[in-house]
Parts: C-alpha cells; structure tokens; sequence
C-alpha cells in the first residue's frame, strides 16, 4: 500500500511540473541586425544611381507621385549570420519626411541580394528584384504624421524565417509595385543616419523563445520523478 501511496504521489508531482513547463511564459532572446547595405531608387532618374544615401546624404525615399506615374523604393540589406532561426522578426523603419496623403507603406523579400548600395538604379533594379512575383511580407498603414519628425514604424516580417537559409535578407520597401498606376502622391522619408554605426537607422529585430531557469529546473525534476518510478517497477519486478 505504501508503495502504491508514493507512486500516486510522484504521478500527481510529475503531472504539476508538466503542467507548469507547458503553460510557463518564455523569455525571448532578441537579435539584432543592423543595415549593412542601402540605396533607394526613382523611376525620374533611372539611371542614376543616388549620391544621397548614407554617407553622403542622410536620407532615402519610398512612395509614389500621380504625376509622371513616378515610383521610387528604398533597399536595404541586413547580415544575419548563418544559423538565425527567428521565431518572429520586426522591421523598425524611422519616418521623419510625409508628403502626399495617408497610404501604406510595403515591405518585400527579395532573393536577390546581389546588388551593391554604389551601382544599383532604377533601370538595373529589376534584374535584382522579381517584382512580377513578389514576395510581399508586411504591409503598413503610414499616415502623414508631423513633418520632420520621427515616426517609428513596425512592420511585422515573422514569414522572413521561411527564408532562414539565406544569411543575407534583402528588403525592398515601397508603396505599390512598378507595374501598378499611382494613384495621388505618397511619399516617405526613411531616417538614413544612424551615426553610432555609420548605417541607416533601420534596424531588423529578431527573438526566439529561451526557458526559464526555473522552468528548466522544474522539467528536469519531473524526469528524475519519472527515472525514480521506472527503477522501482523495474527492482520490483
């Protein structure tokens, strides 16, 4: 009977340290990476590649403008590492420029991360970027807000770990695709200064859930619980 009493124990102890394991709330590890690589590009001047980007101008564009049917996308390209394996990734983009009215902002996976912040343009752009299949990964609502104030934007990129063989992510960031009429003007500045780093101010966020000690702590007792059973089933057999 005794022995019955400790295997019921064990069994209720065992199940409470499951139970807490499976409902505990993980801590995240977040990552960041840093833009390594930018340019934006505008079908006005297709093929000029754009002396303003970090360093030497402090600011790039996305948006479109009715007039001329004008598009102009923002690139940029963050390292990774080989073995990131995120379990959600944000994209924090800066405004301080609105024009034009109320839109949103798109932001696209591009396979290609071939091209270089110092010779891409527009015309060169779409043998970099597939936009006849796009890879569309967020899509954001960015309203005109206070001119020339910073706005940071969150764009949620979680589908990015579809792609977590490419050490490499290549973004593209408009607001409709080349081959789509525009429709007024929507025009946004990204913050293209990020001093500390000489880099844009965009940044990648990843996070990956990580145990809590005591959660560890608690599993490894119910596998002890769960050893100290089977040795006596096995003793008493």
């Amino acid at each position: 009977m005794r022995k019955f009493v400790k295997s019921v124990f064990l069994t209720i102890i065992i199940a409470v340290v499951f139970a807490t394991v499976s409902n505990a709330t993980p801590i995240t590890n977040a990552i960041q990476s840093f833009v390594i690589d930018d340019q934006f590009v505008d079908s006005r001047s297709p093929d000029v590649t754009s002396p303003r980007n970090y360093p030497d101008g402090k600011y790039l564009w996305s948006g479109h403008r009715e007039t001329g049917n004008v598009h102009a996308y923002t690139l940029l390209k963050f390292e990774v590492g080989e073995d990131w394996k995120w379990d959600t990734a944000t994209l924090n983009v800066p405004f301080n420029r609105f024009i034009g009215n109320d839109g949103e902002t798109s932001v696209w996976f591009n396979l290609n991360d071939s091209w270089r912040e110092n010779d891409i343009k527009y015309e060169n752009l779409f043998n970099v970027w597939d936009f006849t299949n796009p890879i569309l990964l967020a899509r954001e609502f960015v309203p005109i807000g206070i001119n020339k104030v910073a706005n940071t934007f969150s764009f949620d990129i979680s589908s990015l770990s579809s792609f977590e063989d490419n050490d490499i992510v290549s973004l593209v960031i408009g607001s409709i695709l080349p081959d789509e009429t525009a429709n007024g003007d929507y025009w946004r500045k990204i913050v293209n200064s990020d001093y500390s780093r000489g880099s844009s101010a965009a940044k990648l966020v990843g996070s990956n859930p990580v145990p809590e000690p005591a959660t560890i702590l608690l599993f490894g007792i119910g596998l002890i619980g769960l050893a100290g059973i089977g040795r006596k089933k096995t003793s008493t057999t």
